[in-house]
């Protein structure tokens, strides 16, 4: 025909078009009839009447486009399941957008048709389009339209291997972790109105509902898969979940259908632990199907994988040994990164953390529970958010043993790894990167999910014994995760609890343990153990792990050895900065409104340390000699400085030293009732309290000079008198202080 020439089509080719378009039409007025005549008798259903044969794939694909509905969704669902499978392998991974779409409004339909779907689509072709989706969530809403088109033209641009799936474009998307503008915004930075916070909400609820759908799907299309390197597949499709997991709010909902998909991924199904006796061990883990909700009967059984046999002839569908390897590793690493990313979203929350240390301490030491007052432990017992946390930690605890991760090898090689460069790591192809793994070497796991799950472990089974990993390794690890700094950040809640938690265990052992010689042998690593826990309890904002941190560093100090070392730490808290050596730059181990804090723990140290000498004696090494005080004059003057007379212009500067100072009459009450002999009381003390009494005179004339007292007159109002007004605890504990040691000059005069 002259009009096919010129269109430059052969006569089949156009027959076949103009069939096709004669069967949009008549299903585009069938579509239009049953919308228009809706008083008629319903006619066949259209999901029926035109499924192939009827009409090529496209076409059908098309209808469902336009007619696919809450409705008639059992429908598909049928008819997915019921035939040979060409249907949900020749349109299944195009329908899964559309079923996703209406998870929200029939969750438990739609989620059926998606596990059909899996089970019967092309996996390989499924496994694509799931991972697609992931993408999405993962991705912002106004930057995804612009994010898909570059996947799409970088998808182009990658290599295929021989029995994978076509790539999808990951973007800055790693194992390692998102980038921190992303998972600052992730983790709750609330910059928005109440209205925006609203629908915010709502979206986030659906991508939630989402992203377990898909996570369901995973577990069940990559089991289905049968080549030579399914480590690529896996390496595609757990990428994109972390990324949408990491930008949806963490919940146990979604972290256990994460875990399920891992664990079905492993080939291994986590039996339900009943209750632990122990009051450490949290809850049964949570009972979910493979989605975080309700199990999915399946009815329905996997199809093979219809791509695996034509592979056979080639020989390109056995994985190897390599390959298992790499397999799970990958799983043991994304394990890992969930883990760090599910406990970071704790810090918003009024328990920034998983309070191992605090709990353990209940535990080891019962005395410093107040009776009628509700325990850290039963706060945990009975709190449900509490509760779900120790039951979703039990899940990562069974997971991690049944993916066989080793933790105290990881552990230790942190600590190996500490203070190594660049250049002592060879270059060999091991390490090289490359598109996919090709070795498990290349699959790093993050430090910080290691240690997390190594705490948990040694918190659900501790028992006071020695734990695998030293008391030496354990402060390695805590100052290569909290270094002593000139500008320190605040430490991540669950990280510091988790080390103080191991810290803590250390110290429950045996005084000869906790007198190794490695520790004698490293005086310098100590000091900077004691700087660094020190620091982080003057920086941290939580009261629980500030507290934990105080008293872990106090019993590693005075189980310390050796006087020196421990004297050493005292003077330097007392400056204020850290450093053993006189060429190291002074760095500050507390913010300027907490300097006075810190010095008052360094005083109360150094009391501890005669009180200690005083119970056991001269004749023993036991604490510390208060003579020290008449040889070390530099130490005196640190413990009973000069202080010049009241000025209102150093009335804040004075305020924040307070507690300094009361630390300080303190420490001279016990000088004056034990020692003899100490010309310090009387040449640096007694001025000291003389300054004192004079300020406290000040003080309290500033605030009312009429009256004499702190009741504040809204009229004479300034800045000064708030100031006194907010600290009148602190002063009436240092006009206490300041009068039992004037007491105490007084009887021994």
């Amino acid at each position: 025909m002259k009009g096919e020439s010129n269109l430059g089509i052969s006569g089949i080719a156009y027959n076949c078009l103009i069939s096709t378009l004669q069967q949009i039409v008549e299903i585009g007025d069938l579509c239009f009839y049953i919308k228009m005549d809706s008083h008629s008798p319903a006619p066949e259903d259209p999901l029926l009447a035109a499924l192939p044969p009827a009409t090529d794939y496209m076409t059908y694909l098309t209808l469902l486009e336009y007619q696919l509905n809450v409705q008639n969704l059992p429908t598909l669902t049928r008819l997915l399941a019921e035939d040979d499978g060409s249907l949900a392998r020749e349109i299944g991974w195009d329908l899964l957008r559309l079923v996703l779409a209406m998870l929200e409004e029939t969750p438990a339909e739609a989620s059926k048709c998606l596990e059909v779907i899996a089970q019967r689509g092309n996996p390989r072709e499924v496994v694509v389009r799931v991972a697609e989706e992931l993408e999405k969530l993962a991705q912002d809403t106004d930057s995804s339209d612009a994010a898909e088109e570059v996947s799409d033209q970088e998808t182009d641009e990658l290599p295929t291997f021989a029995g994978e799936a076509t790539r999808i474009h990951l973007g800055r998307m790693t194992l390692d972790g998102t980038p921190e503008t992303a998972q600052r915004g992730r983790r709750g930075v609330d910059d928005h109105t109440e209205d925006e916070a609203t629908t915010e909400t709502a979206e986030t609820s659906g991508d939630a509902s989402r992203l377990q759908a898909l996570l369901m799907m995973l577990s069940i299309v990559h089991p289905r898969i049968r080549t030579q390197y399914p480590s690529r597949f896996l390496a595609t499709s757990l990428p994109a979940a972390l990324g949408a997991y990491r930008r949806i709010p963490c919940s146990p909902a979604t972290t256990s259908a994460f875990l399920a998909l891992l664990s079905k991924l492993a080939g291994t199904r986590p039996p339900s632990l009943p209750p632990r006796p122990s009051s450490l061990a949290g809850p049964a883990p949570l009972a979910s199907g493979p989605a975080g909700g309700p199990a999915i009967t399946k009815s329905t059984p996997p199809l093979p994988d219809p791509e695996a046999a034509a592979e056979v002839e080639t020989g390109v569908n056995i994985g190897s040994e390599t390959e298992k390897k790499i397999i799970l590793r990958l799983l043991q690493a994304v394990m890992l990164e969930i883990l760090d990313e599910y406990t970071s979203s704790f810090q918003s929350g009024d328990c920034p953390c998983l309070s191992w240390t605090a709990r353990l301490r209940e535990k080891f030491e019962p005395k410093r529970i107040l009776p009628g007052r509700l325990t850290e432990t039963e706060r945990w017992e009975t709190t449900p958010e509490l509760k779900a946390r120790d039951r979703v930690m039990m899940a990562f605890d069974e997971l991690s043993r049944d993916l066989h991760v080793d933790l105290l090898s990881q552990t230790k090689a942190i600590v190996d790894a500490e203070g190594k460069s660049d250049t002592d790591v060879p270059s060999t192809a091991e390490t090289e990167v490359s598109e996919y793994p090709t070795s498990p070497s290349q699959i790093p796991f993050p430090p910080t999910g290691v240690v997390l799950l190594y705490a948990d472990q040694q918190y659900l089974r501790h028992d006071g014994s020695s734990p695998s990993v030293s008391q030496w390794e354990l402060a390695q690890l805590f100052t290569s995760f909290f270094p002593v700094s000139a500008a320190p950040t605040v430490p991540s809640a669950p990280l510091q609890d988790a080390l103080l938690s191991l810290l803590y265990g250390s110290t429950q052992l045996s005084v000869e343990a906790s007198q190794s010689a490695d520790r004698r042998q490293q005086p310098d690593a100590f000091v900077r153990l004691l700087s660094s826990l020190t620091q982080s309890f003057t920086i941290t904002p939580h009261p629980h792990l500030r507290d934990d941190a105080h008293h872990i560093a106090t019993r590693l100090l005075h189980s310390y050895p050796r006087t020196e070392v421990r004297l050493e730490i005292i003077q330097q808290t007392v400056r204020g900065v850290s450093g053993s050596d006189e060429a190291e730059q002074a760095i500050p181990l507390a913010p300027p409104m907490q300097t006075g804090v810190l010095k008052a723990v360094a005083v109360d140290w150094l009391k501890d340390e005669f009180l200690s000498h005083f119970r056991h004696g001269a004749s023993t090494d036991v604490g510390m000699d208060p003579g020290i005080l008449s040889t070390d004059e530099t130490l005196a003057a640190l413990l009973f400085p000069r202080l010049s007379l009241p000025n209102e212009s150093q009335i804040d500067e004075f305020l924040l030293t307070v507690p300094f100072y009361i630390s300080s009459m303190n420490l001279l009450c016990v000088l004056l009732s034990h020692a003899r002999g100490l010309p310090v009381i009387d040449a640096a003390a007694g001025p000291l309290l003389v300054a004192l009494e004079s300020w406290l005179d000040f003080l309290v004339e500033l605030v009312n000079p009429v009256q004499g007292h702190t009741q504040i007159q809204t009229q004479t109002e300034n800045d000064d008198q708030v100031a006194i007004a907010e600290s009148m605890p602190d002063i009436y504990a240092l006009d206490d202080a300041c009068r039992r040691a004037r007491g105490a000059i007084d009887k021994r005069s």
